[in-house]
């Protein structure tokens, strides 16, 4: 299916700068306190770690049966990586409409259904810039009509720690981007509140090397954007560790090691 693609330019229209953050208002990870935010996680076997968060959207396409007999109802304001993975899978997408606040129009989706007369398999719905949706009535509605609703939480902070009061309580998926809110160069996740629908799901590690690889961007990355606490204690001190307890293995970065493991990593 051939989707006709309207760019949006915010830069003309003067949006004022976000007086909210995105984070939680000072967590408090003391020694004290982090014991209980590791004993709060939910079991680790309703979530699956992605590379991106667009991968662990692929990934709740695939488990709700978004494929070339079952189409993808997403929002007509996204970006290109909210539909690629559903049209990686040959899916057809129906595009529903947005009220100005960025909710779905309720009103209009049965229209939608009975317009595309092919079966619907999951609902797209997205926290758009960190601002929580109740998606109650949107629940209703996908269960009414037996189809998958995916929460879409790449633009709100939603980990296995922490998640921004409000979402991923209504998906029967859940997609992430963690890495948008942390200083890693990587890191989508998948959620499902029933772990049994993640059981097919087998992530791996990506290893060593390409942790280290990137360690090595984000240093980067720091350098390029000025000086920084931790790309001057590396550059001129090097008085920082890398460790990796994959396999057993702890490297120091010191002014010996540090030097050869960035050119080892090339």
């Amino acid at each position: 299916m051939e989707l006709e693609l309207a760019r949006f330019d915010p830069e003309p229209c003067g949006f004022p700068r976000p007086r909210l953050s995105p984070l939680p208002d000072k967590p408090d990870l003391t020694a004290r306190n982090w014991r209980s935010v590791i004993l709060s996680y939910r079991a680790r076997r309703h979530y699956r770690h992605f590379t991106r968060g667009r991968y662990a959207l692929g990934e709740a396409y695939r488990l709700s049966d978004v494929n070339r007999d079952g189409a993808l109802l997403a929002p007509a304001y996204h970006c290109v990586t909210m539909l690629d993975p559903a049209m990686a899978l040959g899916a057809d997408i129906v595009l529903y409409p947005l009220q100005p606040d960025l909710s779905p129009v309720l009103n209009k989706l049965d229209e939608l259904l009975a317009a595309y007369g092919k079966p619907v398999k999951a609902f797209l719905a997205t926290h758009y810039f960190g601002l929580a949706k109740n998606f109650s009535n949107l629940k209703k509605w996908c269960d009414g009509h037996r189809i998958v609703l995916i929460e879409d939480c790449s633009h709100a902070l939603f980990t296995e720690a922490f998640q921004a009061p409000g979402t991923g309580i209504f998906g029967r998926f859940v997609s992430a981007s963690p890495y948008k809110f942390f200083a890693c160069e990587d890191g989508g996740l998948l959620f499902s509140p029933d772990a049994q629908l993640l059981d097919t799901v087998n992530t791996r590690s990506a290893g060593v090397v390409p942790e280290l690889r990137g360690i090595k961007r984000i240093i980067e990355k720091s350098r390029l954007n000025g000086p920084t606490a931790c790309g001057h204690r590396l550059d001129r001190r090097a008085a920082c560790k890398i460790e990796c307890a994959t396999a057993g293995c702890r490297i120091r970065a010191d002014h010996a090691v540090f030097p050869a493991v960035i050119a080892l990593l090339g």
